[in-house]
């Protein structure tokens, strides 16, 4: 589960949806500021033996999704937040599996801050919830396009102006770094590096949680894998 943070305009949802092309996934993407609870997992009804329920699937549904984008997670009602918790981290809706579901994605704007520092900080994006956040492996930080140098800021331009995307070497990256994480040598220092941070972020005032630290170790393992694919 991905996390992107950035200011209203920096590319979030470009970035996702290009990716999921690349990847030629079958995508959804929700507005969580304005989606209901039937248009992302069907309306529920009694099946035919009146002992259970079924969902009846739009085709926008998220039943046979392999990737979902959950966009303005920030500003989601409260009781649309707990139902993403079972399907950002364990793939599931009230209960049910979602087995084709490989990737969930969510974006927001950086909410204020309680010191008042209101850096690319959006009034109506609220703080997540702790355990919402927590579903999380990576919370990945959006720049501002005041934040890129000049050569970037072209290249962005210019991407911009295309429709093509470039897939090809996008898929053999994600196969190469694979291989090397399940193949990797380095899971046992990974976990004592995840455990010897508990101690230490506690102290600083960020407590770990088990999921969150076995998150780390794994992320640990993939950093190097992606590390060695890119040179």
């Amino acid at each position: 589960p991905l996390l992107l943070i950035g200011p209203p305009g920096c590319g979030k949802s470009m970035l996702l949806e290009r990716l999921a092309q690349a990847l030629r996934l079958r995508y959804r993407h929700y507005n969580a500021s304005l989606v209901n609870f039937d248009e992302v997992f069907g309306f529920p009804v009694p099946n035919a033996e009146r002992t259970g329920i079924v969902h009846l699937r739009a085709s926008e549904s998220i039943w046979d999704a392999q990737c979902v984008f959950i966009d303005e997670l920030s500003r989601c009602r409260p009781e649309m937040a707990n139902r993403f918790f079972s399907m950002i981290h364990e793939r599931r809706i009230g209960g049910q599996a979602l087995p084709e579901l490989r990737f969930r994605w969510s974006a927001m704007n950086p909410p204020p801050k309680p010191d008042g520092d209101e850096d690319h900080a959006c009034l109506g994006a609220m703080p997540l919830d702790a355990a919402l956040a927590d579903r999380f492996a990576w919370v990945v930080p959006m720049p501002a396009v005041g934040d890129l140098d000049a050569p970037t800021r072209l290249q962005l331009l210019r991407a911009t102006r295309s429709t093509a995307v470039q897939a090809a070497d996008v898929t053999e990256l994600v196969a190469q770094t694979r291989a090397i994480a399940n193949a990797s040598s380095d899971r046992d220092v990974a976990d004592a590096w995840a455990s010897a941070l508990v101690g230490p972020l506690r102290d600083a005032g960020w407590p770990l949680t088990c999921r969150r630290m076995a998150m780390l170790a794994s992320n640990a393992v993939w950093v190097g894998a992606a590390a060695q694919v890119l040179h």
